[in-house]
């Protein structure tokens, strides 16, 4: 047999899958290509050209032949599905090694002949009630370390104080799940299918004995057991002539036992090798080698837990429960078609075998079809993006050269991927899975359908065009040690990589033309994998994707891939293509498309010039723009980033949707199945309960091909209409010497109370004066007019990092987190800089206040309130010394398993645990009490006796709760520390973070705590956590009455504080409670409420005058007043480029 691998050792190529893959695939090519050139000689007695000797590819003749069998490793049905395809493309025989996921491809392994070598290294069994024990366990069986009573016990006194249970839907399908693993030797003996055990990975002889027994109580019968492990293993390895049964003229190897094999008691006695005996030692009581399982404790259950009511997902709740078949009416709907005649209302749609039939009002359908009931619902094209990298095993990036062209993603390719049910759940039913970015000319990219759970084979899209990923900028520079290591080099990279081609496929054509004239066998030139790839570019048989940033690289690309005849090409990123939106427009046969994010910026110095109006300036030039993910979260609301591009530039509803739906369809070939809804298309739909662009809408059913592969349960909700954008006019109000102002003709939302509708807002000397339906303006004051707009107190970022961080990527910019673990005399007030970009571009979605803290270390120090103008940083920072922020350590409330079995931590040994940071804070806020007393003592003295410690003297008003404390925690163990370090401290405590506080939220609620939570564009951190789990957190925390806001932690992320809000309420939350949340509430988190949060009487003038409601990402905030004064909202970085390049393309 020859043992072959997915993954070479060492650096060098190939360091990802995908490349051992395409190793893999040119090896063999090399050795059919060998083979062929050595027949031709044989065939014209020598008379052309001898060809040179190669012993690996001579080795690799019988494999070809079929000889010789080739084994795989291969436990995941991926895995052996990416074996079968390889062993399916070179004819050649395969043998599995693993076998995990086998029961899933039983058919496919019965039709190929081939067999497998079943590894039973099962996992320790669940344990609901003692899931320190479980991961004890887990963990000793991986590096083979017995457990001890003694490691039980410490595990089990963990487990008693944890309050976190795991839900019982999760332990039941735990355990499911693994009483599926140890009868997968039942069920391929059941089906026939050729395999036999092996002792792989496992450590000792009693863990293999301990796992046969298992698979023997879950049904494998004692025959199909010893076959297993004689009969079949001696046919599998082609040696049952000579072993695998006791018959004359066999060798002579023998076991023999004391009993019945699978039977608990029974032990090897003799084993005979070769007809030699060696007799077996009885197996001492406590030898690990005896039994690797530790008794189960008493109050431990192997039966499926009751329902707690705790939601759960699993993969038979992800099931639709609607199955058509591919025939399906939907009926009553509002279709947005993204065709002519563009929007259609109450209407129906035929589907048929997959593909629209009809498309009106009043259709019928054959019997038996399943109808949907779409009235109040919205219908749209299936959502299409074009810059992914899920559902890719291995690495994304083979980035160990700097042209990797012959690696392929198709071959690497997982359908358990949860980021494609996810997806499905935001409306995207297709994918452009992308190599990464990490050399020149990566690899060759998938398209791929959102079909959760199907084998890799049935996830790609059909009939698509072959596309590639080239990588230009930092993200290939930052490696020092390839070439290239600057733009130029990447410049070189290409032109010398499609020059190279060129003459590769002049070898080819040559070779051809020499074919058509010969009249004898002429050796073909070697096949190339890398070479046939780049020609096929050259072509126009594969298009370019193109990672990029800067209009200089981004215009470097566009003139020598037209230099090369490359006609085709869309621009991944892009952030600064609105600065070269003619010459992208130009390009090639239908212009570059661009393919971008909607608003991030500043996450790298390549980013700092991208502005949310990227799309807006490259569909003004008359080019075709995309957003995109790139991201296994961001992939779940597209829709609603297309929504900001209305915002962003004044996109129509059809524009915006264009970007997520015919746009990348045509960038990617595909439109003539997909990207609009058209009769004779697939039937790729998303319905909605509301319009898409309406943020407080979701999807409730998402369908592929006529079939439905996301169906959301319970009440669909909704409708949520949207209404046409209306123009409106335009800050800043002019300065007024006496700072008197009157906003009249307004519809005034104080928060604290009843919306006026028609009211008068007079604020003076930067506080409100009078706010009312009966208000009249006083003499003098300057009044502005917002009739046809609403007015809102000034919303509240309850954490950010603005004014102390600017660019990320680059340290100098970064000024948020000190060196030190413990700095609480450290102020974020003496930090803010007054000029940061970052905060007028936060100031544009109405963010009039925020939280600017530090980061770093587990006390980095002492909060600021900023408002978000000032010249200087003692104008931001109108609340200093705002509240203490203390960072619970990672490893919180959990057990060291590390420790408890020996393992070295490495370079983190001399680094405090988590539980010894906890006792240093509890150290610290005694010493900071015992400070203060002592200094209050020495001052009644004599004042020059008082002893001074900056760092306890920081404490004093956090020890002595007249200031907050701000305890950071995202997990559910973590949460739970700190709500008990704040009662230990005595402390007034305010929750930070908050990514699990859905499953604590009762006990948040009862500990009286407040939260500031962290922005809801997370994913969920379980696999079994609902997927809606952290947009739905906001709902589970009311209805427990926990007071709650919301944080950007970040500064150029701050100005997306709404969009959480309102993308809390499309999951359940009201809206009232919603506004609150990033207004009022925030501020009596914070105790600022009697200055911010709310338009009342004597409150601070923050206020913003909107054309619609803040949390739309569609709606524009037009007028803005910091305390009392206004400010020019359109006045930052971004609409500065934007009216820049616009002044470009209309040529002034």
């Amino acid at each position: 047999m020859l043992a072959a691998g997915w993954r070479a050792p060492g650096d060098g190529y190939p360091r990802s899958l995908m490349g051992s893959i395409a190793h893999l695939r040119q090896t063999f090519l090399d050795a059919q290509h060998y083979r062929t050139v050595w027949d031709i000689y044989r065939e014209t007695d020598g008379a052309s050209r001898r060809p040179g000797y190669d012993f690996a590819l001579e080795a690799l003749q019988p494999v070809l032949d079929g000889a010789l069998p080739v084994v795989f490793p291969a436990t995941r049905l991926d895995e052996i599905d990416r074996a079968l395809s390889l062993a399916n493309e070179f004819e050649l025989r395969l043998v599995i090694d693993g076998g995990e996921e086998a029961t899933k491809a039983t058919s496919r392994l019965q039709d190929a002949d081939v067999p497998v070598l079943l590894r039973i290294d099962f996992p320790a069994k669940p344990r609901r009630n003692t899931p320190n024990l479980e991961r004890l366990e887990a963990r000793a069986r991986t590096i083979g370390r017995q457990v001890t009573d003694a490691m039980v016990q410490s595990a089990l006194g963990v487990d008693r104080d944890t309050r976190v249970t795991e839900p019982a839907g999760r332990f039941n399908e735990r355990l499911r799940l693994w009483r599926e693993r140890v009868g997968t030797p039942a069920t391929l003996a059941t089906s026939g299918l050729s395999f036999a055990i092996t002792t792989r990975g496992q450590h000792n002889a009693g863990q293999f004995l301990a796992n046969l027994r298992l698979a023997m109580e879950a049904g494998l019968s004692h025959d199909a057991a010893l076959r297993a492990l004689t009969v079949g293993p001696a046919g599998i390895l082609g040696v049952d002539r000579q072993l695998g049964s006791l018959e004359a003229g066999k060798i002579g190897n023998i076991a023999l036992l004391d009993g019945r094999l699978g039977e608990a008691n029974t032990r090897v006695r003799w084993v005979v090798v070769d007809g030699v005996p060696y007799e077996q030692a009885p197996a001492a009581a406590d030898d690990p080698d005896d039994d690797d399982q530790p008794d189960e404790p008493a109050a431990e259950t192997a039966e499926a837990a009751g329902d707690d009511g705790v939601p759960v997902e699993t993969d038979a709740s992800r099931v639709p429960a609607t199955r058509t078949g591919g025939d399906v009416l939907i009926r009553n709907a509002t279709v947005l078609t993204m065709a002519q005649p563009g929007m259609l209302e109450h209407t129906d749609i035929l589907v048929r075998d997959g593909l629209i039939a009809q498309i009106g009002r009043g259709l019928g359908a054959p019997g038996g079809t399943v109808a949907v009931d779409a009235t109040d619902a919205w219908v749209m094209p299936g959502i299409i993006d074009d810059h992914s990298h899920m559902a890719s095993d291995g690495g994304i990036n083979e980035g160990t050269l700097s042209i990797t062209a012959q690696v392929r993603i198709e071959d690497v390719l997982h359908g358990d991927d949860l980021t494609l049910y996810r997806a499905a759940a935001g409306g995207v039913t297709t994918a452009n899975v992308l190599h990464g970015s990490a050399n020149t000319i990566g690899g060759q990219r998938a398209i791929i359908q959102m079909k959760y759970g199907v084998p890799a084979t049935e996830l790609q899209f059909d009939d698509y065009p072959r596309g590639i990923k080239f990588a230009l900028g930092e993200n290939v520079t930052r490696r020092r040690n390839r070439f290239p290591n600057t733009r130029m080099g990447q410049e070189a990279v290409i032109r010398r990589a499609l020059t190279e081609a060129q003459v590769y496929q002049a070898q080819w054509d040559d070779y051809e033309a020499e074919v058509r004239q010969a009249d004898r066998r002429v050796a073909p030139p070697r096949r190339d994998l890398r070479l046939e790839t780049l020609a096929g570019i050259l072509s126009g048989e594969i298009l370019v994707h193109s990672h990029g940033y800067n209009a200089d690289e981004l215009f470097m690309l566009l003139q020598t891939l037209e230099e090369f005849g490359v006609r085709e090409l869309t621009l991944e990123h892009a952030l600064e293509a609105y600065k070269i939106a003619p010459e992208i427009v130009a390009f090639g046969n239908r212009g570059a498309f661009v393919s971008t994010f909607a608003d991030n910026w500043a996450y790298k110095i390549e980013a700092y010039d991208a502005i949310p109006y990227n799309v807006a300036l490259i569909t003004e030039a008359g080019g075709r723009a995309i957003l995109n993910s790139d991201s296994g979260e961001r992939v779940r609301r597209l829709y609603t980033d297309a929504a900001k591009m209305v915002r962003f530039g004044g996109l129509s509803y059809r524009q915006a949707l264009e970007t997520i739906t015919v746009n990348p369809a045509m960038a990617l070939r595909i439109d003539g199945y997909v990207g609009s809804i058209e009769v004779g298309k697939r039937a790729d739909l998303a319905l909605f309960n509301g319009h898409p662009l309406n943020i407080y809408s979701r999807v409730f059913m998402t369908l592929i091909g006529g079939e439905v592969v996301f169906e959301r349960p319970g009440d669909r909700g909704g409708p949520f209409p949207l209404a046409p954008k209306r123009p409106t006019p335009s800050g800043p109000a002019p300065r007024d010497a006496n700072r008197r102002y009157a906003i009249v003709n307004a519809e005034i939302h104080p928060v604290s109370g009843p919306t006026i509708p028609d009211g008068t807002l007079v604020f003076e000397d930067g506080r409100i004066t009078a706010i009312g339906a009966d208000v009249t303006p006083p003499a003098g004051a300057t009044v502005v007019d917002a009739e046809g707009m609403s007015v809102y107190p000034g919303l509240i970022d309850g954490g950010t990092t603005l004014g102390l961080n600017e660019i990320g990527g680059v340290a100098v910019t970064q000024d948020s987190a000190e060196s030190g673990v413990i700095q609480p005399d450290l102020r974020a007030a003496v930090a803010v800089k007054p000029d940061s970009e970052l905060i007028p571009v936060a100031r544009f979605t109405g963010i009039t206040s925020a939280v600017s803290a530090p980061t770093g270390g587990l006390v980095p120090g002492q909060a600021a309130l900023i408002q978000l103008a000032g010249w200087t940083p003692a104008e931001l920072a109108y609340v200093d010394r705002l509240a203490l922020q203390i960072n619970i350590p990672n490893g919180a409330g959990a057990l060291d398993i590390g420790a408890l079995l020996g393992q070295d931590r490495g370079s983190d040994d001399d680094a405090p645990t988590a539980d010894e940071q906890l006792e240093r804070l509890r150290e610290l806020f005694a010493e900071a009490r015992s400070y203060a007393d002592q200094r209050d003592q020495a001052t009644q003295a004599d004042p020059r006796l008082a002893s001074y410690d900056p760092a306890l003297e920081a404490l004093i008003p956090y020890a002595r709760r007249e200031k907050p404390v701000i305890l950071s925690a995202n997990s559910a163990a973590a949460i739970l520390v700190a709500i008990d370090l704040a009662a230990e401290l005595d402390v007034r405590a305010i929750l930070r973070g908050g990514q699990e506080a859905w499953r604590v939220a009762d006990e948040i609620a009862d500990a009286g705590l407040a939260i500031l939570l962290s922005p809801l564009t997370r994913s969920p951190s379980d696999p079994y956590d609902p997927y809606d789990s952290v947009y739905a957190s906001p709902l589970r925390l009311h209805e427990a009455g926990v007071l709650f806001g919301f944080q950007s932690n970040s500064g150029s992320g701050s100005r997306q504080l709404p969009f959480h809000a309102g993308m809390a309420v499309a999951f359940g939350l009201p809206r009232d409670v919603a506004l609150r949340s990033v207004t009022l509430s925030t501020a009596e988190i914070l105790g600022v409420d009697d200055q911010v949060g709310s338009l009342d009487v004597g409150k601070r003038a923050d206020i913003i005058i909107t054309d619609g409601d803040p949390l739309q990402a569609m709606s524009n905030v037009r007028y803005m007043f910091i305390d009392g004064q206004p400010v020019d909202v359109d006045d930052n970085k971004h609409t500065r480029l934007y009216r820049q390049y616009q002044q470009r393309l209309s040529g002034q």
